[in-house]
């Protein structure tokens, strides 16, 4: 869909031309880079004489070049992965430098930061730093700590430039690409963006960062060993077999034929001398060690003069790694509202790929959560587990974990995202729930046409109305008689304008956050010149409807009728007569405490997740039956009822602090009352009270418990 060009928090936009909406991040393939033995220049220059001390890595061409920032402001790290066998050699450099195109006139201060290798979308530990400060328009030059990295020929690095910057600042250039996939156009940031390629972003370019690499050595000094490798498992707990390929040449060029291995090993704190290996054999098992501790192997060539070649280095557990290999291929089957099923293949290994040691168990998390363990020890075997949940949205990854003391658990396996009801929700916070008319005993669909009878709303593109009420409508905590309609789909109460594209719940888009009621929150053009689009609102003494019919997006050639409707009892009714275009919208309540971690809000989707709105669906939202007063819930406590769902017969259990008569009454979604559950006095403690669902249709409900004039509300589900 075409797309107005706008400045959002939290996202990339390129300066030049004009500045792109960044969005959907995802993930590519590896491919292979560059290596320039001299600085390739583009219209920003060459760089400065003297300062390129090595072999440059880089991806840029000779493109012009362009800034990017985040376009409200923030701190991101621009970062490019280097693969150090692209210099053709395998040991014996180090990496010295970092330089980077500082676009702005001003002052910035960050960092450079190296990070070992990790999985191709995410770098491993910080194994360098180094401050800098640009001062404006022109390449910086940022010395590592000597005597820099020393580059490992079996891994990558990462290479980032950490800056932070006010809105309208573009401080880092890119050149005009194409990107290198995989390689030189990698983005973080804490305040939301994950590590991500800039051509995810639709964004095809690499970042002008380049590194420098240099041989650690001078030429009367003998080249290091390479192939160096290292292994040990459970059968051999307390010893590492090492393996390497002698080095034949010094770093000059000349032969080299006289010379010894030195084996070395870290553990702890200290660095120790553990054998003398003469040319030739090429391999050593260094015994006497502690099973589950990490050593560092190191070792070098030292020739007849006592020349030293640099150390070269790799890591392994003695006994193998104590911790076991993820579980694989994790897979969710929703079976009802309640269960799910999931499958996966238990580890056949340990996390190094030797064979696996011990097998206790599977962990299961439930959006990051522990949520129960699975007893196995069938190495490589699927297995087929039904967990039961409470109806709502999940993420779902498994561990594995061994018997020892203390545990080991592995790495998690894949993430599942599994729904087993979408289709109504909460109570949030405060008390407000969601429920669909495609869900059993949820509220029909019910199409209110004030087309003919309403009064329209003469909204432009971007823009905003105030309308009042007969009535006061109560919104989480605050009483409003007059409302805001929004011509991107919205209700607010602020007497301004809300803003443009949609974001998920909560937010503080747009100079926030706000009391917002999104019923289709997207770039709408109620004003479009194509003969479509009216806004509409009616006050019907006990609710009012505020009506969009035929609204195009923005730019767009298809057109959406729906409608919100306000009930002087606090309830929200959203209906959707015709949808066409749900590419991109937001539906939901948000109460402005909610951003950033309060939990006064409650999201139906979100750019079709998890619910696609479709043609004839109303969405209740129900303010609770009673807000009560909310000091002392902790002793006047609506506990639920025991099993939820409920099917049959079951119990309804609070607490109170001191003896006091109790009412407990059931609701419908609709605000009604059903029944009575309980009506007494009670003495201080824990109580339950029998509840029969029998009898009741399938559906929604709300139990609310009333003691001492303090209120509480708690959500039931009743099965057939």
């Amino acid at each position: 869909m075409w797309r107005k060009l706008m400045v959002v928090t939290l996202v990339l936009a390129v300066a030049g031309m004009g500045r792109t909406e960044v969005k959907d991040v995802k993930r590519v393939v590896i491919t292979s880079a560059k290596k320039a033995d001299s600085w390739i220049p583009g219209n920003h220059g060459v760089l400065p004489e003297g300062q390129a001390k090595g072999d440059t890595l880089y991806y840029y061409t000779s493109v012009d070049n362009d800034a990017i920032g985040l376009t409200n402001g923030g701190t991101y790290q621009a970062a490019i992965k280097l693969t150090p066998t692209e210099l053709g050699q395998y040991g014996g450099w180090s990496l010295t430098q970092v330089l980077f195109y500082h676009h702005e006139t001003g002052t910035h201060s960050g960092q450079v930061i190296i990070y070992a290798a990790g999985t191709d979308t995410m770098p491993g530990d910080i194994i360098a730093t180094a401050p800098y400060t640009a001062t404006g328009n022109g390449w910086v030059v940022v010395d590592l700590p000597a005597p820099g990295v020393m580059i490992d020929p079996a891994s990558d690095l990462w290479v980032a430039v950490e800056i932070t910057h006010a809105q309208g600042e573009y401080p880092i250039s890119v050149d005009g690409g194409p990107a290198v996939a995989g390689k030189g156009d990698w983005v973080y940031s804490p305040d939301g963006i994950p590590w991500a390629e800039l051509r995810d972003f639709s964004l095809n370019y690499n970042w002008n960062i380049a590194a420098v690499v240099e041989q650690a050595g001078d030429s009367l000094d003998p080249m290091p060993p390479t192939n160096l490798t290292a292994y040990s498992d459970y059968t051999m707990p307390t010893s590492i077999a090492v393996s390497w390929t002698d080095p034949t040449t010094y770093f000059g060029g000349d032969s080299l034929t006289s010379f010894h291995i030195e084996v070395w090993i870290a553990g702890g704190k200290d660095t120790t001398l553990v054998d003398t290996v003469s040319a030739g054999v090429q391999a050593d098992t260094i015994t006497g060690l502690t099973d589950g501790t990490l050593y560092t192997v190191l070792v070098r060539a030292v020739d007849a003069n006592d020349s030293t070649s640099p150390f070269v280095s790799t890591t392994w557990y003695a006994g193998g790694s104590p911790y076991p290999a993820p579980p694989q291929n994790l897979v969710a089957n929703v079976v009802d509202d309640s269960h799910i099923e999931l499958t996966w293949i238990n580890p056949a290994t340990q996390a190094d790929g030797t064979p696996l040691d011990d097998l206790a168990g599977i962990n299961i998390y439930l959006n990051g959560t522990l949520s129960g363990s699975y007893s196995t020890t069938a190495a490589g075997m699927p297995v087929v587990d039904t967990i039961e949940v409470t109806p709502g949205t999940f993420d779902i990854y498994v561990t594995a974990f061994d018997n020892e003391t203390p545990v080991h658990e592995s790495d998690p396996s894949n993430t599942v995202h599994v729904v087993t009801n979408a289709h109504s929700g909460g109570p949030d916070g405060f008390g407000y729930t969601f429920v669909d008319s495609d869900y059993q005993g949820g509220p029909a669909f019910q199409w209110i046409d004030i087309t003919s009878t309403g009064t329209q709303i003469p909204l432009g593109d971007d823009d905003w109305d105030s309308v009042g009420l007969s009535f006061q409508f109560p919104f989480y905590d605050a009483n409003y008689q007059t409302i805001d309609i929004q011509s991107n789909g919205t209700i607010t109460f602020h007497h301004d304008y809300f803003g443009l594209s949609n974001r998920p719940l909560p937010t503080n888009a747009y100079s926030g956050p706000w009391d917002v009621i999104a019923f289709y929150w997207s770039d709408q053009n109620p004003s479009s010149t194509s003969g479509h689009g009216a806004v509409y609102f009616q006050d019907f003494g006990d609710s009012a409807v505020v009506e969009f019919y035929e609204v195009p997006e923005y730019g767009g050639s298809t057109y959406n009728t729906y409608e919100v409707v306000l009930y002087s009892n606090g309830n929200i009714r959203m209906n959707y007569l015709t949808i066409t275009d749900y590419s991109d919208e937001t539906i939901g309540i948000q109460d402005a405490t909610a951003y950033p971690n309060g939990d006064w809000y409650l999201q139906y989707t979100y750019n079709g997740d998890p619910i696609v709105p479709h043609d004839s669906l109303s969405v209740l939202f129900a303010y609770p039956v009673s807000v009560g007063e909310r000091n002392g819930l902790l002793d006047y406590r609506l506990i639920g009822t025991v099993t939820n769902p409920v099917k049959g017969v079951s119990a309804v259990a609070f607490t109170v602090p001191r003896a006091t008569k109790v009412e407990l009454n059931l609701y419908d979604v609709m605000g009604r009352k059903v029944r009575e559950i309980y009506r007494g006095r009670v003495e201080a403690g824990r109580h339950s009270v029998r509840f029969d669902a029998r009898g009741l249709t399938g559906g929604v409900y709300f139990v609310k418990m009333v003691a001492d004039g303090h209120t509480s509300v708690a959500k039931v589900l009743v099965v057939r």
